[in-house]
Protein backbone atom coordinates (compact mmCIF):
# COMPACT_ATOMS: atom_id res chain seq x y z
CA UNK A 1 0.00 0.00 0.00
CA UNK A 2 2.72 2.46 0.98
CA UNK A 3 4.65 1.81 -2.27
CA UNK A 4 1.61 2.89 -4.28
CA UNK A 5 1.09 6.00 -2.14
CA UNK A 6 4.76 6.96 -2.53
CA UNK A 7 4.64 6.31 -6.30
CA UNK A 8 1.47 8.38 -6.62
CA UNK A 9 3.15 11.28 -4.84
CA UNK A 10 5.55 11.69 -7.74
CA UNK A 11 8.56 9.87 -6.31
CA UNK A 12 10.36 8.46 -9.34
CA UNK A 13 9.00 4.96 -8.82
CA UNK A 14 6.42 4.42 -11.53
CA UNK A 15 3.32 2.86 -9.95
CA UNK A 16 3.23 0.49 -12.92
CA UNK A 17 6.26 -1.39 -11.58
CA UNK A 18 4.67 -2.40 -8.23
CA UNK A 19 1.49 -3.35 -10.13
CA UNK A 20 3.45 -5.64 -12.46
CA UNK A 21 5.28 -7.11 -9.45
CA UNK A 22 1.89 -7.73 -7.81
CA UNK A 23 0.83 -9.66 -10.93
CA UNK A 24 4.03 -11.70 -10.80
CA UNK A 25 3.32 -12.48 -7.13
CA UNK A 26 -0.19 -13.64 -8.05
CA UNK A 27 1.26 -16.01 -10.64
CA UNK A 28 4.19 -17.32 -8.64
CA UNK A 29 2.71 -17.37 -5.13
CA UNK A 30 -0.97 -18.26 -5.52
CA UNK A 31 -1.05 -19.67 -1.99
CA UNK A 32 -0.36 -16.25 -0.44
CA UNK A 33 -1.36 -13.68 -3.06
CA UNK A 34 -5.05 -13.33 -3.97
CA UNK A 35 -6.61 -11.28 -6.75
CA UNK A 36 -9.30 -9.32 -4.92
CA UNK A 37 -7.15 -8.07 -2.02
CA UNK A 38 -4.31 -7.25 -4.44
CA UNK A 39 -6.54 -5.08 -6.62
CA UNK A 40 -8.22 -3.41 -3.63
CA UNK A 41 -4.91 -2.58 -1.92
CA UNK A 42 -3.45 -1.33 -5.21
CA UNK A 43 -6.39 0.95 -5.90
CA UNK A 44 -6.45 2.21 -2.29
CA UNK A 45 -2.77 3.11 -2.43
CA UNK A 46 -3.03 4.76 -5.83
CA UNK A 47 -6.07 6.81 -4.88
CA UNK A 48 -4.61 7.79 -1.48
CA UNK A 49 -1.54 9.29 -3.11
CA UNK A 50 -3.63 11.08 -5.75
CA UNK A 51 -5.98 12.52 -3.11
CA UNK A 52 -3.01 13.77 -1.07
CA UNK A 53 -1.62 15.54 -4.14
CA UNK A 54 -5.01 17.00 -5.02
CA UNK A 55 -5.37 18.25 -1.44
CA UNK A 56 -1.91 19.85 -1.49
CA UNK A 57 -2.78 21.63 -4.72
CA UNK A 58 -6.13 22.73 -3.34
CA UNK A 59 -4.62 23.98 -0.06
CA UNK A 60 -1.62 25.83 -1.49
CA UNK A 61 -3.02 26.77 -4.91
CA UNK A 62 -0.49 27.75 -7.55
CA UNK A 63 2.08 28.38 -4.81
CA UNK A 64 2.50 24.61 -4.50
CA UNK A 65 4.48 24.72 -7.75
CA UNK A 66 6.91 27.28 -6.33
CA UNK A 67 8.16 24.83 -3.69
CA UNK A 68 11.60 23.41 -4.54
CA UNK A 69 10.41 19.80 -4.27
CA UNK A 70 7.75 20.44 -6.92
CA UNK A 71 9.09 23.29 -9.05
CA UNK A 72 11.18 20.92 -11.17
CA UNK A 73 8.00 19.07 -12.19
CA UNK A 74 6.25 21.95 -13.87
CA UNK A 75 7.29 25.33 -15.21
CA UNK A 76 5.01 28.37 -15.05
CA UNK A 77 4.35 27.98 -18.80
CA UNK A 78 3.34 24.33 -18.35
CA UNK A 79 1.15 25.35 -15.41
CA UNK A 80 -0.74 27.75 -17.66
CA UNK A 81 -1.16 25.03 -20.29
CA UNK A 82 -2.41 22.54 -17.69
CA UNK A 83 -4.81 25.13 -16.22
CA UNK A 84 -6.31 25.87 -19.63
CA UNK A 85 -6.69 22.15 -20.29
CA UNK A 86 -8.53 21.68 -17.00
CA UNK A 87 -10.88 24.53 -17.84
CA UNK A 88 -11.46 23.08 -21.31
CA UNK A 89 -11.47 19.29 -20.78
CA UNK A 90 -11.67 18.83 -16.99
CA UNK A 91 -12.75 15.26 -16.39
CA UNK A 92 -10.99 13.99 -19.51
CA UNK A 93 -7.72 15.66 -18.45
CA UNK A 94 -7.93 13.77 -15.15
CA UNK A 95 -8.89 10.50 -16.78
CA UNK A 96 -6.20 10.48 -19.49
CA UNK A 97 -3.59 12.16 -17.28
CA UNK A 98 -3.71 9.06 -15.10
CA UNK A 99 -2.32 6.95 -17.96
CA UNK A 100 0.75 9.11 -18.57
CA UNK A 101 3.69 8.43 -16.29
CA UNK A 102 5.26 11.72 -15.28
CA UNK A 103 1.97 13.56 -15.82
CA UNK A 104 0.00 11.82 -13.06
CA UNK A 105 1.42 13.79 -10.14
CA UNK A 106 1.21 17.09 -12.01
CA UNK A 107 -2.37 16.30 -13.02
CA UNK A 108 -3.42 15.74 -9.41
CA UNK A 109 -1.66 18.88 -8.13
CA UNK A 110 -3.08 20.97 -10.96
CA UNK A 111 -6.60 19.66 -10.39
CA UNK A 112 -6.40 20.82 -6.80
CA UNK A 113 -4.65 24.11 -7.57
CA UNK A 114 -7.27 25.05 -10.18
CA UNK A 115 -10.06 24.15 -7.74
CA UNK A 116 -11.36 21.50 -10.09
CA UNK A 117 -14.37 19.93 -8.29
CA UNK A 118 -13.20 17.12 -6.02
CA UNK A 119 -16.04 14.76 -6.93
CA UNK A 120 -15.23 15.09 -10.65
CA UNK A 121 -11.54 14.54 -9.92
CA UNK A 122 -12.27 11.38 -7.91
CA UNK A 123 -14.68 10.05 -10.52
CA UNK A 124 -12.26 10.55 -13.42
CA UNK A 125 -9.12 9.49 -11.55
CA UNK A 126 -10.72 6.39 -10.07
CA UNK A 127 -12.17 5.41 -13.46
CA UNK A 128 -8.70 5.62 -14.98
CA UNK A 129 -7.14 3.70 -12.09
CA UNK A 130 -9.86 1.06 -12.36
CA UNK A 131 -8.68 0.41 -15.91
CA UNK A 132 -4.92 0.81 -15.55
CA UNK A 133 -4.23 -0.99 -12.24
CA UNK A 134 -5.84 -4.34 -13.14
CA UNK A 135 -4.27 -4.12 -16.62
CA UNK A 136 -0.73 -3.85 -15.24
CA UNK A 137 -1.42 -6.55 -12.65
CA UNK A 138 -2.68 -8.80 -15.44
CA UNK A 139 0.43 -8.09 -17.55
CA UNK A 140 2.63 -9.13 -14.64
CA UNK A 141 0.54 -12.26 -14.18
CA UNK A 142 0.67 -13.22 -17.87
CA UNK A 143 4.39 -12.64 -18.29
CA UNK A 144 5.51 -14.09 -14.95
CA UNK A 145 6.49 -17.31 -16.72
CA UNK A 146 9.03 -15.39 -18.77
CA UNK A 147 11.11 -14.19 -15.79
CA UNK A 148 14.00 -16.55 -16.56
CA UNK A 149 14.20 -15.28 -20.14
CA UNK A 150 13.99 -11.69 -18.94
CA UNK A 151 16.86 -12.28 -16.51
CA UNK A 152 18.93 -13.67 -19.40
CA UNK A 153 18.19 -10.63 -21.57
CA UNK A 154 18.97 -8.24 -18.74
CA UNK A 155 22.23 -10.10 -18.08
CA UNK A 156 23.17 -9.86 -21.78
CA UNK A 157 22.35 -6.14 -21.90
CA UNK A 158 24.30 -5.56 -18.68
CA UNK A 159 27.34 -7.32 -20.13
CA UNK A 160 27.09 -5.30 -23.35
CA UNK A 161 26.80 -2.05 -21.40
CA UNK A 162 29.78 -2.99 -19.21
CA UNK A 163 31.81 -3.80 -22.34
CA UNK A 164 30.88 -0.51 -23.99
CA UNK A 165 31.68 1.36 -20.75
CA UNK A 166 35.07 -0.32 -20.53
CA UNK A 167 35.86 0.60 -24.15
CA UNK A 168 34.78 4.21 -23.62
Amino acid sequence: LSVFIIASLGVPIPEDIPLIIAGIMLATRPETAKWTPTIIVSLAGIMSGDIILYSLGRRWGRDVFAHKSVSWLITPVRMEIMTSRFHKWGVWACFFGRFLMGVRAIMCLTAGATHFPFWKFILADFSGALLSAPLFILLGYWFAGMLDQLEEYIGDVKNILLGVSAIV
